[in-house]
């Protein structure tokens, strides 16, 4: 994607609806300019695609006749920069988006660092909201953790909020009348899947 925008000019992908734009990701759907070389235009659908599997390699692309023309020298060891807070203002926009996907995926597949089409995502929506130059605040970030069914801990942590059974809440009441609509709500229940009673 780097590559794709220091020769367009422009990110593959990009639309002002974030829906929109996330199921341009899912779909791999682009247009590479005119001006662009048939071997970077090779080389570049071949990298953009959306499939892992068949996605070139690492290997493949140090030997692709473009990389092995203007890259073959290696690049110079940079510091690590440290990793940032996820934002979930973005996993919330995501969730929208799709909501098939459980929240506390995505966030799982950001801390251990995979590198595929829903980070992917995540990371295309983030640097599109960086320019935006909007502070991360922690106690928003909380608030929007909480509408995803997650509990963002002051340490970093993020737990899922389990919602108990049904069952589990009426206990040996099932036959005593509710005194309201509204005793029936769920409550929520702050604990980790594997403190859950069975």
């Amino acid at each position: 994607i780097i590559l794709f925008a220091m020769v367009c000019g422009y990110l593959p992908f990009d639309d002002d609806d974030q829906s929109q734009l996330y199921k341009q990701i899912i779909k791999g759907t682009f247009q590479i300019p005119s001006h662009v070389s048939p071997s970077l235009t090779d080389l570049l659908q071949k990298i953009l695609v959306t499939d892992p599997l068949k996605r070139i390699l690492m290997v493949d692309i140090f030997a692709h006749p473009w990389f092995i023309e203007f890259c073959s020298e290696p690049l110079p060891d940079i510091q690590q920069l440290p990793k940032q807070p996820i934002d979930f203002r973005i996993i919330y926009s995501i969730n929208k988006a799709y909501k098939e996907m459980k929240p506390i995926f995505l966030v799982q597949q950001l801390m251990n660092g995979k590198h595929n089409q829903i980070t992917a995502t995540y990371y295309l929506l983030k640097d599109k909201q960086d320019k935006q130059k909007v502070p991360w605040n922690l106690a928003e970030q909380k608030k929007i953790c909480a509408l995803l069914g997650l509990e963002l801990k002051d340490n970093g942590d993020v737990e899922e909020v389990v919602v108990p059974l049904m069952d589990d809440i009426m206990g040996d009441n099932k036959n005593e009348k509710s005194e309201s609509k509204t005793d029936l709500v769920t409550p929520m229940v702050k604990q980790s899947k594997n403190l859950r009673k069975e």
